[in-house]
This record gives structure tokens, C-alpha cells and sequence, in this order.
């Protein structure tokens, strides 16, 4: 699996992983800061891949010294990550 991001130096930006090199999950920051978007292909859900992006984009958030923020929508899944 490769994490990506679009741009280092962008305030928006889209992480993904893909798997032979095909797309199968990804996460957006949009420019206002909130993370949002988070979805994973359903035959490679259960697998950690969500997590993985979290903590991937938490990472680059903390290091671009970026405030992060967190919650759940009403309606979604509500799976662990």
C-alpha cells in the first residue's frame, strides 16, 4: 500500500492508498481545515486502512503545525477506525 498526498505546501489536500495501483481509500483536508470524505473501497474495509490515513493525516497536520479537529456525523457507519 502507498499513502499520497496531492501537495505538501497545499491547504487542500487529498490522501489516498492504493493497492496494485488502484485507488482503494482517501481521506480530504478541505482548505477551511476539516477532514472530511473518508472512504474505503468495501472489499478492503476491516483491514486498517482508514486508521492508517487518520493517523498519516495527523501527522502531516502536526508537522505543518496545523490545528486538528475531530468529530462524527450522524448517518455515517460508525465503524472503529
Amino acid at each position: 500500500p502507498m499513502i499520497c498526498n496531492s501537495s505538501p505546501t497545499s491547504r487542500c489536500c487529498c490522501f489516498g492508498i492504493e493497492v496494485d495501483g488502484t485507488l482503494i481509500a482517501w481521506i480530504l483536508k478541505y482548505l477551511d481545515g476539516p477532514l472530511g470524505m473518508l472512504f474505503v473501497e468495501e472489499n478492503h474495509r476491516r483491514k486498517g486502512y482508514a486508521k492508517a490515513l487518520v493517523l498519516h493525516v495527523m501527522d502531516f497536520l502536526k508537522a505543518e503545525n496545523i490545528k486538528i479537529n475531530c468529530s462524527n456525523s450522524d448517518g455515517n457507519n460508525n465503524k472503529q477506525l
